[in-house]
């Protein structure tokens, strides 16, 4: 049949990313609902992948308040001092945004502890000038945050296509829901005035976000989508012209109609699609409270948010949101013509 053998191309065209019981499952189910349903499927039109938005589009401008030399030079008697001159070695200058952000925290986090020397040597100018300099690193910290997070590599890293070597849903647990926990929890503490910190441990947490799952995700999400769509339309396109059952009768089909939607369906594709469904909700509740506490003080703080993020963030709850309506019409469906032939799922 050709229209089956264009919806397997286009299914396997979609899943050819990642190695996922996905794709097959979905061949196997909208392949016996064409048999038994005597109808042609349409093949998928799956979304395109949501790429995350490229770095170029998420620069966030920041001030850069220095020190000159002889200032730094009575500096050194403050730990904050060492601190300064990391951040004007080559390597300081040369740093991520992660090293920059870490750089902002110690200065903030040593800064009082230097005014105080400062007070003992009767240094006004200086004092003002870290001062000033304190003032403007904590306005733009927020924005630090997000350029070293969302806006980083690490973050998308995590959300990027998955590679054919990858094999999703897995068994456990996403390895980027622990450290991204902990990183919402830094963050908070950051943007409270809370600037201690672990430099290896904030690098090491970033390290650890990038091996995360969240575009193997988005991956199946968009398939299941195209499935759900496709086979929905197939049960629609017989409900809507011959019935599959004359009132009164239960024709052989009828069964066959009920056995491939527990065996193929309930069986296979729900059984997956739960474990990807756990992930989901393991996942996307940190991330939207990273995005969520971030943005709201960025927006006290008059820094706006990139456009292209927040269109992309959109995009993806779009997604999830189509993803369940999908969901919801392919049960009323199915339950409708099950209806029809008064039966119900078993």
């Amino acid at each position: 049949m050709k229209t089956a053998a264009l919806l397997f191309v286009a299914l396997a065209l979609l899943a050819c990313s990642v190695s996922s019981p996905l794709g097959p499952s979905w061949q196997r189910y909208i392949s016996r609902l064409e048999n038994v349903l005597d109808r042609n499927a349409t093949a998928p039109q799956p979304q395109d992948f949501l790429h995350y938005p490229k770095q170029r589009d998420l620069v966030v401008a920041f001030s850069s308040p220095s020190i000159n030399l002889l200032d730094f030079l009575q500096l050194r008697k403050c730990k904050l001092g060492e601190t300064i001159a990391q951040r004007n070695s080559i390597l300081g200058k040369h740093s991520d945004a992660a090293g920059r952000l870490i750089f902002d925290l110690q200065f903030l986090a040593q800064l009082e502890d230097c005014l105080k020397t400062l007070d003992q040597d009767n240094d006004t100018e200086l004092r003002q000038s870290l001062k000033k300099a304190g003032a403007i690193k904590q306005q733009e910290l927020p924005a630090r945050i997000f350029a070293a997070s969302l806006a980083g590599p690490e973050f998308r890293e995590l959300w990027a296509k998955p590679n054919r070597a990858q094999t999703y849903p897995i068994d456990g647990a996403d390895p980027a829901i622990k450290p991204l926990k902990q990183w919402l929890r830094w963050q908070k503490n950051w943007l409270a005035g809370e600037w201690q910190i672990n430099p290896n441990a904030v690098l090491m947490t970033l390290g650890e976000i990038r091996k995360g799952l969240a575009g193997d995700l988005l991956n199946a999400q968009r398939l299941n989508l195209a499935g759900l769509i496709s086979a929905t339309a197939l049960i629609d396109s017989r409900l809507g012209n011959r019935p599959l059952c004359l009132v009164g009768s239960s024709p052989p089909a009828a069964s066959h109609f009920r056995n491939v939607l527990s065996k193929f369906f309930i069986a296979d594709i729900q059984k997956t699609a739960s474990r990807i469904n756990r992930h989901q909700q393991q996942l996307l509740p940190v991330i939207h409270d990273i995005e969520t506490t971030l943005f709201e003080v960025m927006a006290s703080a008059d820094i706006k948010l990139p456009e292209q993020y927040r269109q992309w963030q959109s995009n993806r709850q779009q997604l999830f949101e189509l993803l369940i309506q999908a969901h919801r019409d392919h049960v009323n469906a199915a339950g409708a013509l099950l209806h029809q032939c008064g039966m119900t799922p078993g």
